[in-house]
């Protein structure tokens, strides 16, 4: 939604359990500041954002896959949703 909804113009990431989060902020035109800990870590594209996204979640995915057992219904729960992430994002 934050990449999508043009008025969500901040979003942060709080892992439970832990103390580390991290912010994104909407800056000009399509780039987005990502900060950790108030230090500027990145800042790139809306586009590029949506791309690292999903390589990041599809990376891990096929890391954690080989351990599934190949009738596992969750391995078509996220195929799916991956796809349909890269598909509304138009990556």
């Amino acid at each position: 939604m934050f990449l999508k909804d043009k008025k969500i113009k901040q979003y942060k990431l709080v892992c439970a359990d832990s103390s580390f989060a991290i912010f994104f902020m909407k800056k000009k035109g399509s780039e987005i500041c990502i900060k950790v800990d108030d230090k500027i870590v990145s800042e790139l594209n809306e586009k590029l954002l949506a791309k690292q996204i999903y390589k990041s979640c599809d990376n891990f995915f096929l890391e954690k896959k080989i351990y599934m057992s190949e009738n596992d219904p969750l391995i078509e729960d996220v195929e799916a949703a991956l796809s349909s992430y890269k598909i509304s994002l138009n990556i």
